[in-house]
């Protein structure tokens, strides 16, 4: 069971409102799939493969880097090996900032898509809305992922892509929780 299917089971319980998670209902559940379906793979693709998931193992503690090595091996190869490989290529061609931009441009095409749909909503969440659902959550985790594992450099490039639109999603679910 993944993530949305708790969260879509939770709603489902007495003990959740819905409309906190999916306020636009079905349009919220079919973003949030799209969202685990499309985008986050793009973001893989477009960077993070090379550029945050080899740094991974870094954070965790012995037995998460020990599953990640080991998970990703046949793909990749050794993950230290795979890593040295693109801190090399990082320090030689500058080429991380580049990549994170590519890895988050997939979100702000995401938002923009969506701004189409919810054109007389004027919030910086999915849809246009005011407050953040399940999506935003989303969007939120795979950002942080990223800046946990390298760090300021994705902040600051949120801060650059498009309109600064993931930085305020970001800034604004941070500001939701507390």
């Amino acid at each position: 069971m993944g993530a949305l299917d708790i969260a879509q089971e939770l709603c489902n319980s007495k003990f959740c409102n819905a409309k906190m998670l999916f306020p636009q209902g079905d349009l919220s559940i079919t973003a949030a799939v799209e969202f685990e379906a499309k985008v986050f793979p793009r973001i893989m693709l477009e960077g993070w493969l090379e550029h945050v998931l080899p740094f991974t193992a870094l954070i965790l503690d012995a037995r998460g880097a020990k599953y990640i090595d080991e998970s990703k091996k046949s793909k990749f190869g050794p993950m230290d090996e795979f890593r040295t490989r693109m801190s090399k290529q990082e320090e030689e061609t500058g080429v991380l900032e580049d990549a994170n931009k590519r890895a988050v441009r997939p979100i702000q095409d995401f938002y923009e898509k969506a701004e189409e749909v919810g054109q007389e909503r004027k919030g910086v969440f999915y849809g246009g809305g005011e407050e953040p659902q399940y999506v935003d959550f989303c969007v939120v985790a795979a950002v942080m992922w990223g800046v946990v594992v390298r760090g300021d450099v994705v902040l600051e490039v949120i801060d650059k892509v498009g309109d600064g639109r993931i930085a305020k999603v970001v800034r604004k679910c941070q500001e939701s929780l507390m």
